[in-house]
């Protein structure tokens, strides 16, 4: 049973949908259907083979077991442009063209003896996704045809990660090593007039050229302690997940079209007396380290561009970045992202053998500056606070039937000196709101 089991989980991994999308920034919140219901806390609280996403130490807690997952997913994503020198640019922006996304999750965990586990855990570790109903003008009007109305701008990128990980226990301690195995996928379109070669380094890899993928690795390292019969301390460090490059876009993201996702790390509590358990995780992103999610928007200047005489001709002006800031480039142009930091309180009580409840809470940072919106428009990672609600039904057999919701309170950023004036000034500003439902079945063995 246990290797039939495995198998099924690794010929999944190969046909889990792209389809993903991310609440912390580009991560999710939290990985696993009990943990969601608590707010996206499990640094110190394993609860099913999910676990190793989040601290792989946590698995040789879970004990063997195998679990099933999905989630709907339904972001609210808008931006609008105002205050442009050129009314063409300005307006208002519904980027829900594709409403929502189905996101599976897997885990596969076993005891090998009485302290060392090995387990595979599949899950979404997010991305971006806007798909504007119409053309954003400022990223594709033509100065010949000034509109192509064909062009909606928008951005799809999605991460699944497969992690086998190894734990062992140490008396009231364990320790625990995953290797996150990535594949991710990436599609840009409508935003053709950054194919100018003034501001990119390969005009032909920008915009609008289907879907590239891109594969990586990285390595997940945690600890649990439990002091007491009450109070159980976590730790994990997630590395970065160094990708190959996007080639398809080597023209519109920093280092080629290196993108590789951040390293997280974190601290968490868990505290359990009789039928109730409080936990609490504090986590820090660092986007800092990947130059296409972090680099800020490279000042512009203009170059002339028509045959002498037509100086007073305003179209005769490229925007122009310095060589070496160009799109591609290492320094050339991201989405401007901060590190960011995230709290999670998550609450479970045992109303009876059969049911289990739970609700949390989460806050955090966004990671964009008011004067870093426009590229943003792409990718309006603008949320902060979440709420969580869950149930968990356990059966005569022992097998568990678990639902989740998750509602993520809009938040919008205004832009503030956003626009430059070599693209006709103003501002863009930015706005995102989410739902998600998410139900798992699951089952020791």
């Amino acid at each position: 049973m246990n290797k039939h089991c495995l198998s099924v989980m690794i010929a999944a991994s190969l046909l889990v949908p792209g389809a993903a999308m991310a609440t912390n920034g580009m991560l999710p919140f939290g990985f696993g259907m009990k943990s969601k219901g608590m707010g996206g806390v499990g640094i110190a609280l394993p609860q099913d083979s999910i676990a190793a996403a989040t601290n792989p130490a946590g698995m040789v807690w879970v004990g063997n077991r195998v679990d099933f997952g999905l989630e709907a997913f339904y972001p609210d994503r808008s931006g609008s442009i105002s205050g442009s020198q050129n009314p063409l640019f300005n307006g208002e922006f519904d980027g829900n063209e594709t409403p929502g996304f189905y996101i599976p999750e897997l885990g596969y965990n076993t005891l090998l003896n009485d302290d060392i586990s090995f387990g595979v855990s599949l899950v979404g570790i997010g991305g971006m996704n806007v798909d504007y109903d119409q053309g954003i003008a400022l990223f594709s009007a033509n100065p010949q045809t000034q509109w192509q109305a064909d062009t909606h701008a928008g951005i799809d990128l999605a991460a699944v990660q497969l992690s086998p990980s190894f734990a062992f226990k140490m008396g009231d301690h364990s320790l625990g090593l995953s290797v996150n195995l990535v594949a991710q996928q990436i599609k840009i379109h409508g935003i053709r007039n950054f194919q100018s070669p003034f501001v990119t380094t390969n005009p032909d890899a920008v915009s609008d050229n289907g879907y590239d993928k891109s594969y990586g690795a990285g390595l997940s390292l945690g600890w649990t302690g439990k002091f007491g019969d009450n109070l159980t301390i976590g730790a994990v460090y997630h590395s970065k997940n160094y990708m190959s490059k996007f080639d398809d876009y080597e023209g519109l993201l920093a280092e080629g079209g290196d993108l590789d996702t951040p390293a997280w790390y974190g601290l968490g509590f868990a505290w359990k007396a009789d039928a109730l358990t409080v936990a609490l995780d504090i986590t820090r992103i660092e986007y800092s380290g990947v130059n296409a999610i972090s680099n800020g928007l490279q000042p512009l200047s203009l170059t002339y561009v028509c045959p002498p005489g037509a100086e007073a001709n305003p179209e005769c002006y490229a925007p122009t970045f310095a060589p070496g800031e160009q799109l591609g480039d290492s320094s050339g142009s991201g989405f401007g992202w901060n590190d960011i930091m995230v709290y999670k309180l998550g609450l479970s009580y045992k109303l009876n053998k059969q049911i289990m409840l739970r609700f949390g809470y989460s806050i955090g940072d966004q990671p964009i500056d008011d004067d870093q919106t426009l590229f943003n428009l792409l990718a309006p990672a603008t949320i902060e606070e979440h709420i969580t609600i869950g149930s968990t039904w356990t059966y005569k057999n022992g097998s568990e039937f678990t639902l989740y919701y998750m509602h993520a309170f809009e938040n919008e950023v205004k832009g503030n000196s956003s626009i430059p004036p070599q693209m006709g000034g103003g501002e863009a500003n930015i706005s995102m709101a989410q739902d998600a439902w998410g139900m798992a079945y699951g089952w020791n063995f």
